[in-house]
């Protein structure tokens, strides 16, 4: 990375540790993200607003957007302050060289329902790409090769994140960027009966997870990130529930 190339703000934290904030230009960001700077390994894309998928003010927001800010000093990692609209405007840091562990420990501490880790691989030809994990706590729920920018992107006008205007996203719960297809309609269809389900731990969880966030898409006190979320790992859940169903 050329720092010439960027605005950069240099905060002390206690003793003599150094944070560095990037105010990046997007062709850095999409760099990063296609895994072309080779010092940089793993990311993590995380926020604090709006806490267990409720909608909270601005001053709120902003208060744990800071506190958040505090911590990622505190951890000595340098970060990215990128904005996007998940249904309202929201907005993220993009932390490079961020470990797992960390993201996902965030994530839980600022109560969000998901958070984002990728981590460099190579291909077949020796290219590197980002694998991008979409995390519900701990747990990896679905990963992405891939992330998308370009002109069909800018003129999306929900569900981006966005650098100084120019937008990108990763496409999860996107079925054309994995590689089973199936099909289904507008709405989220969870279609089997209790009798179906086999005495199995992992069936029980899975349609356990499935009420609860059936039911989730019921409350209108929830945010539409929260919506979509929860719509999103319904198709991951009962996709998987149906697997274990056919095998009986």
């Amino acid at each position: 990375m050329q720092l010439k190339d960027l605005r950069t703000l240099i905060q002390e934290v206690k003793g003599e540790k150094k944070v560095v904030v990037y105010e990046a230009k997007f062709s850095h960001i999409r760099q990063i993200m296609m895994g072309v700077i080779p010092r940089i390994n793993t990311v993590g894309i995380l926020t604090a607003q709006n806490p267990d998928g409720k909608p909270a003010d601005r001053k709120f927001n902003d208060k744990n957007m800071k506190a958040l800010e505090r911590d990622l000093r505190g951890m000595n990692y340098g970060y990215h302050k990128i904005q996007g609209k998940f249904g309202s405007d929201e907005d993220s840091f993009l932390v490079p060289n961020m470990s797992r562990e960390d993201v996902a420990a965030l994530g839980i501490k600022y109560g969000q329902e998901a958070v984002i880790w990728g981590e460099k691989l190579t291909d077949d030809n020796d290219e590197p790409f980002f694998r991008f994990s979409y995390m519900e706590g701990d747990d990896t729920v679905q990963n992405r090769d891939v992330s998308l920018s370009g002109a069909e992107v800018q003129s999306r006008d929900d569900y981006f994140s966005q650098v100084k205007g120019r937008k990108f996203f990763i496409p999860f719960f996107d079925d054309a960027y994995e590689g089973a297809k199936f099909e289904r309609g507008d709405g989220v269809q969870v279609t089997y009966r209790d009798e179906e389900v086999p005495e199995d731990p992992e069936a029980r969880k899975l349609a356990e997870s499935l009420k609860r966030r059936s039911g989730f898409l019921t409350e209108s006190t929830r945010t539409k990130k929260s919506h979509w979320h929860h719509r999103g790992m319904i198709n991951v859940e009962f996709r998987r529930l149906q697997e274990l169903i056919n095998k009986r």
